[in-house]
């Protein structure tokens, strides 16, 4: 199965469409219990929803904004494989 890319997924999103999937990421009460993404005018949004109950009747709640991709994951710092003394010319590569 291919991977999953979530901006090729986004930009499949038809236009007033989009989804919502359990959050598997809840760990506290105030997270939503449902997380997604919508496309309406041709931006993209998050959309978070929570379950309610009040008056013995279930509700959803839920909450939209721009989405924003995250910040692209700096590469790892290059370190050198071996190191040469300053000491013994004969440590020179060349």
């Amino acid at each position: 199965m291919a991977e999953f890319n979530l901006e090729t997924y986004l930009e499949s999103i038809p236009e007033c469409k989009g989804n919502m999937n359990k959050n598997q990421q809840k760990k506290l009460d105030t997270h939503p219990d449902m997380r997604g993404y919508v496309r309406v005018q041709g931006q993209i949004y998050e959309i978070a929803g929570w379950v309610k109950e009040s008056s013995g009747k279930k509700r959803l709640s839920i909450s939209l904004k721009p989405y924003s991709a995250p910040p692209p994951t700096p590469p790892a710092p290059i370190t050198p494989k071996a190191k040469y003394s300053n000491d013994n010319v004969e440590d020179l590569p060349f």
